[in-house]
Formats: structure tokens, C-alpha cells, sequence
């Protein structure tokens, strides 16, 4: 249970919640040895992709912004190495943080600017924000595509209508 503990090679590590890559995304934190066991909440390369589907006509935060109230979360705790879900454990979580924040906050600014110029559909814009990748086979990008639009509408950035043959098409909202 978040906020509860656990017992790991003798010693007990604080169970945190930390949704956005996924809801029930959980890690562990030793405060005495100041390490994080982060599964794919914390990555050292690059930020886990929001694997959250949009929870339309709910009070649900968006996935993005969980995972953005986590990083910070994560951020304010003393910890000296983190082991990720991939790739090596890493130090200087802080950084690691700050550096995804800004590259969240980069590729959201990108997408609300590629709609803006008219490319509003996902198969558009995933052209435009994933160029080197084939659809068929970037899922991790388009489920981060999904995460941008759900913050973007959700923020009153955008605003979504969907066609008669289903496909959603995305605008940028007027601001009065």
C-alpha cells in the first residue's frame, strides 16, 4: 500500500505511488541508504512513456500530469542512486528529472504548434513528431501522443471533435 513499507534484504523501503507511466505504477525508496528502486517510473535516458489511456467524463487528472506530480514527488527525495526498470542505476536523479520536465514540457509546446499549423490528426502528427519511426511499429510514441493531446485538451489548449468515419481531429482552442 502507498505510503506503507516494506521489508527488502532486511532493511524497510517506503512504498510510493508514483502514476503516469502507468496508474499503479510503484516504487520503493530506502531513506537510509538513499536508494530507489523506480521500475519505469524513472528512466535515466529518456522519460517512460504514459501508457494511460484518456479516462473521458471523469474527474481523472490526465496520465501526463501524474507523471509530471510524481517526477516532483521523486525530485523532493534525498536519494544517491536509482535503479530504473531499464538500463543501468544512475545518480543525480534530480537532473535526470529536471531534464525530462523540460523535454515533457518541449514535445508538448511541439504538438500544440503542429496543430496550430494544421496537422490535427494523430496519424498527422505522429509524421511530424516521429519521423524516423513507422507507425505500425512506435507504439511508445503514439501513446505519448495520446498523453500530449489528453493534457493539451484537458488544459483548454486544444479541443478534439471527432469525423463521421470516426477519426478525431484536433484544433487549437481559441483564448478570449
Amino acid at each position: 500500500n502507498a505510503g506503507g513499507s516494506i521489508e527488502l534484504g532486511g532493511l524497510p523501503w517506503q512504498v510510493l505511488h508514483a502514476p503516469g507511466h502507468a496508474y499503479a505504477q510503484t516504487c520503493f525508496y530506502q531513506a537510509d541508504t538513499r536508494q530507489l528502486l523506480a521500475a519505469d517510473m524513472l528512466l535515466a535516458k529518456t522519460p517512460a512513456p504514459v501508457l494511460e489511456h484518456p479516462q473521458k467524463n471523469t474527474d481523472d487528472e490526465p496520465a501526463l500530469s501524474q507523471f509530471f506530480d510524481s517526477l516532483t514527488m521523486v525530485e523532493a527525495l534525498d536519494i544517491s542512486r536509482v535503479y530504473p526498470g531499464h538500463g543501468e542505476p544512475f545518480s543525480k536523479h534530480r537532473q535526470v528529472i529536471q531534464q525530462q520536465q523540460e523535454r515533457l514540457q518541449m514535445r508538448l509546446k511541439q504538438c500544440a504548434a503542429l496543430i496550430a499549423a494544421g496537422h490535427n490528426t494523430v496519424a498527422a502528427l505522429m509524421a511530424q513528431m516521429y519521423p524516423s519511426q513507422s507507425p505500425q511499429f512506435n507504439l511508445a510514441g503514439l501513446w505519448m501522443l495520446v498523453a500530449y493531446l489528453d493534457f493539451l485538451e484537458t488544459n483548454g489548449i486544444i479541443k478534439s471533435t471527432t469525423a463521421p468515419n470516426g477519426v478525431c481531429h484536433y484544433q487549437k482552442q481559441e483564448r478570449i
